[in-house]
């Protein structure tokens, strides 16, 4: 699959090659030069990164260093987005499998969501010896309401969130590997409709797009 993708502007960084059992991709959307993280997440980066392989997602025209920020949070690898984030993410699942290939589970989050000090205690359950034999997905997925479907159908032309149908709750998402190699092969007719603001429901909607299985649950 990776080499069926062509894209110059979605480039992967090596900083240090993955030591771990489970990877975490981190979005970084809204990082910038101006502030610096808060204490927060911060303390979330630092913890994840004991025991996961850290790759970072940083969005199109954003304002940092992301070297500099990638080898001072000891993450693994970095890669800057093109004008479909969701075509990025769908890239850095092939490079954890294809060129990587160590790793027995791959997390997802966005830092956005980490907003408070009880985010911290997902790192724990993504860690658990139990978590990563599993084979199902771990991560809690709800229906939008009517307003947020009324939200798409209204608008009369493109095809910008039409399968936009779930969320999740849970700030830290916890991946299979089979459920990471369903979601790579997703035809760009499908994954393409999740751009800008739609791009953190994609994985909730592919689970339920592809019938995968996952357990009700946040880590």
């Amino acid at each position: 699959m990776l080499k069926n993708r062509k894209d110059n502007s979605n480039k992967f960084y090596v900083i240090n090659q993955p030591k771990h059992a489970s990877a975490i991709i981190v979005e970084m959307g809204g990082v910038n030069n101006k502030t610096p993280l808060t204490t927060i997440l911060h303390d979330f980066l630092g913890e994840a990164g004991k025991d996961n392989d850290l790759i970072f997602i940083f969005p199109k025209n954003h304002n940092i260093n992301p070297e500099k920020f990638t080898t001072l949070y000891q993450g693994c690898m970095y890669v800057e987005a093109g004008d479909n984030e969701t075509y990025t993410l769908l890239r850095t699942f092939d490079y954890i499998r294809e060129i990587f290939g160590s790793h027995v589970q791959v997390g997802f989050v966005m830092s956005v969501d980490i907003n408070s000090a009880e985010k911290l205690d997902c790192i724990k359950g993504l860690g658990n010896e139990k978590t990563k034999v599993l084979n199902s997905s771990v991560l809690e997925i709800g229906r939008y309401n009517n307003e947020e479907f009324f939200k798409i159908y209204k608008e009369e032309c493109g095809r910008s969130g039409i399968y936009r149908i779930y969320y999740s709750p849970s700030p830290l998402i916890r991946l299979s590997l089979g459920a990471v190699d369903v979601l790579r092969s997703s035809q760009d007719t499908y994954y393409s409709t999740f751009t800008g603001p739609y791009f953190r429901d994609f994985i909730p909607c592919a689970i339920k797009y592809y019938g995968l299985e996952y357990i009700g649950e946040s880590l």
